[in-house]
Order: C-alpha cells, then sequence, then structure tokens
C-alpha cells in the first residue's frame, strides 16, 4: 500500500486587523460591506448523516471494524 503523504499546513496571514479573520475580510467590510454588521450572529447547524451497524441487539450496536483508514471514518463512531 503507498504511503499518505503528510497534510500541508495551511499558511497564516500575518498583519491581520483585530477582530477580522482575513485581510480579505477585512478589505470587504472596509469596501463594498461597510454598512453590513460583522460577526454579529452565530448560526447553528447540523450535519445529518445514518449509520447502518454491522450488528444490533436490543440498544447495542455493534461495528465490525478491523481498521480506521482516516479520521474521518475514525470520527464518525465518536459522533454515534
Amino acid at each position: 500500500m503507498a504511503k499518505r503523504k503528510p497534510r500541508k499546513i495551511r499558511p497564516r496571514e500575518k498583519n491581520i486587523p483585530k477582530g477580522y479573520d482575513s485581510k480579505w475580510e477585512y478589505e470587504l467590510h472596509a469596501g463594498i460591506l461597510h454598512n453590513w454588521s460583522h460577526h454579529t450572529n452565530k448560526v447553528p447547524y447540523v450535519v445529518e448523516h445514518t449509520y447502518e451497524p454491522d450488528f444490533e441487539r436490543d440498544k447495542i450496536l455493534i461495528e465490525a471494524k478491523g481498521r480506521f483508514w482516516d479520521h474521518a471514518e475514525y470520527s464518525k463512531y465518536l459522533w454515534i
């Protein structure tokens, strides 16, 4: 099996104005979006998925898993 490539680290922007996530966000707010509210609300959301366990009895679920291939697969079982 081929070895996975290492994850590329996202480059960090420097000199971002306080309260903004990026220079681009700041430029938009200082320019064409100057009349818009900035970071005033939080919008909750849920990503709905389904899960089909390999075995089930009463309220016990069993997954016959030999290996977790990636973080997404591993984290699915934490949510369940």
